[in-house]
């Protein structure tokens, strides 16, 4: 799996100063890249419950055509 454009293109940095001029804020929160999807995915524990990750950026269809398969 690929990392997301906006996350390795520096785009946030944008959408973060837009997002703080909307809120009449002269302070930009500090942003940090940790690891991808993947690597967060495989340190969780097993989980009985379905996760789901979203991206919308990459998204390939509208979350209302998402079909769970589950392995066993």
């Amino acid at each position: 799996m690929s990392r997301a454009p906006f996350g390795s293109s520096g785009e946030w940095r944008r959408h973060l100063l837009a997002g703080a001029a909307q809120a009449f804020d002269t302070r930009l929160p500090d942003v940090t890249h940790g690891k991808s999807l993947d690597e967060i995915l495989a340190s969780l524990p097993a989980a009985t419950t379905t996760r789901v990750a979203l991206d919308n950026y990459e998204a390939t269809g509208p979350l209302s055509q998402f079909h769970a398969i589950r392995e066993n």
